[in-house]
């Protein structure tokens, strides 16, 4: 029987402290379980009583967890959040045929948006900026220069012509009519 069900949100890397509302009226082997993505349940850690000791179900439980308890209350701490500490947990008490279970809480992480995890990627999004600013210009510059190139050289041509015709009018026949065949 769940007796309540909650959603808690944590920032990854932090410290979160679930609870979980000890309605047996006789005090047994209470458990912590663990559900992610993956098919399983995990068992966690369990303790008797709440003075008890803590059994933990894993190698790095002792580092990852902490459990504690008053009369009413069932404590889980869970220490350093990762991504894979997402999920669903639930604390009960287990009994020798099944398992009751007092409190299910929704575990979701966050994750952090920090700058120093972005800090390289603002940096190139500055450098690519200045590149595609700096290139740009450049080929403004250049279609200025060219542009310019081309009315300086339509200018000498003129002039070109206006001296021929000017000092050598046959001259400046043969030009034209070479010229115009070349376009």
């Amino acid at each position: 029987v769940l007796s309540t069900f909650v959603t808690v949100e944590v920032q990854r890397g932090a410290e979160v402290t679930l609870r979980c509302s000890n309605s047996s009226s006789v005090l047994g082997h209470l458990s912590w379980f663990h559900m992610s993505d993956q098919p399983n349940i995990s068992q966690i850690c369990s303790m008797i009583h709440p003075e008890g000791n803590v059994t933990f179900y894993s190698p790095a439980g002792r580092d990852k967890y902490t459990m504690s308890s008053n009369n009413s209350t069932l404590f889980l701490t869970v220490k350093k959040v990762v991504s894979s500490d997402g999920g669903l947990y639930f604390c009960g008490e287990k009994m020798r045929e099944k398992t009751v279970i007092f409190t299910g809480t929704f575990l979701k992480v966050q994750e952090n948006v920090s700058y120093s995890t972005n800090f390289p990627i603002l940096i190139m999004a500055g450098v690519i900026s200045l590149l595609v600013l700096l290139v740009g210009g450049l080929l403004l510059k250049i279609h200025k220069l060219l542009k310019g190139a081309y009315i300086k050289k339509i200018q000498i041509y003129i002039f070109d012509i206006i001296y021929v015709i000017h000092f050598n009018p046959k001259v400046a026949l043969r030009k034209l009519v070479w010229n115009s065949n070349k376009r």
